[in-house]
């Protein structure tokens, strides 16, 4: 009898318990538990899930105030900055009213003034600062340009002019052209004292013009080390071949024709200047001198009509080698 009245009184204590874990734990729990253990990954998610959703709601009745004044901020900010950009772009206070250019001095300043021709009447902060640039630097005189806004309503437009270091005479006529081959025409309120130059051409690319501009300045800048005077000296240079340039040098006694190469131009030269009187006591009507070989030169390489004097003494103006180590000359047959 005592037994049974043991278990009755454990099974009542177990059903206590349950009664009390009913009441503490949600309906949709006490349901996921009957299902049975094989679920018990499933119950733990379930819980963890209504834990985040209490924690955000929680979160939101705590801080709603405050995110209520951020949205309000922003909507704020935004309305701002809209007032502002249509305030700069609309009022009659920032329209356009000078164009001020800066640097120029052969290029026509009425070109850049027309680049902006379709921005007068609008707002300084209408114009498409890049765009201009870039249209300015189209203008041949233009080597490169930076434009600026100034408070109110004023655009500053600050250019680099190219700058010319010769005359191009060809059969388009004479241009002035600098160092990147760019033919500049030529103003005709400009004085310029330059070295002339041939063999530019407007039908060569500019990458031609810019490789044969190159040569020029190696030449130029070479002989100008070693003899300051030398566009004195040197009145034309012909860049028809880009591997050979041929300058013509002049003095009392008449023009030379020099083959200089593409390398070596101011020793080549000197060896011009230190020989010419020795050769011209040997042989005259000397027109022309090449100096690409090592150790000899060869006189009146080019092809050209000889003087009557010549024709009749036959002194001869065909190709001629001189030995530099031997400043004895042979003519050759």
């Amino acid at each position: 009898m005592s037994g049974k009245i043991k278990r009755w009184l454990d099974n009542r204590h177990r059903k206590e318990s349950m009664d009390q874990q009913s009441d503490r734990t949600p309906d949709w729990l006490n349901e996921a538990e009957v299902v049975g253990q094989g679920e018990d990954a499933a119950v733990k998610r379930q819980r963890r899930a209504a834990s985040s959703r209490e924690k955000r709601n929680n979160f939101l009745r705590r801080h709603a105030g405050k995110i209520s004044i951020g949205v309000a901020i922003a909507a704020l900010a935004g309305y701002g900055t809209w007032a502002v950009n249509d305030t700069l772009q609309n009022h009659e206070r920032f329209t356009l009213a000078e164009v001020t250019l800066l640097g120029t001095e052969h290029v026509a300043q009425s070109e850049i003034q027309e680049k902006f021709s379709s921005d007068r009447g609008g707002s300084v902060f209408r114009i498409p600062m890049e765009e201009r640039r870039q249209e300015i630097e189209q203008i041949t005189w233009v080597k490169s340009a930076s434009i600026g806004r100034f408070f109110p309503n004023r655009i500053k437009v600050y250019v680099e002019e190219r700058v010319p270091v010769a005359f191009s005479v060809s059969g388009d006529g004479i241009d002035l052209v600098d160092e990147d081959g760019v033919l500049l025409g030529y103003p005709p309120e400009a004085k310029f004292d330059l070295p002339v130059v041939r063999g530019l051409s407007e039908k060569d690319s500019a990458e031609d013009r810019q490789a044969k501009m190159k040569l020029f300045m190696a030449v130029s800048r070479e002989i100008a080390s070693g003899d300051e005077n030398w566009s004195k000296v040197v009145s034309e240079v012909d860049l028809t071949d880009p591997r050979d340039a041929r300058i013509v040098v002049a003095d009392n006694a008449g023009a030379v024709r020099l083959h200089l190469g593409n390398e070596g131009f101011l020793n080549r030269y000197k060896t011009y200047m230190e020989h010419i009187g020795e050769w011209r006591k040997k042989f005259s009507n000397i027109q022309s001198v090449d100096l690409r070989y090592s150790g000899q030169v060869v006189l009146n390489a080019d092809p050209a009509a000889p003087k009557a004097a010549d024709r009749k003494n036959n002194s001869g103006t065909g190709n001629v080698t001189a030995t530099l180590a031997t400043p004895q000359a042979k003519q050759q047959r």
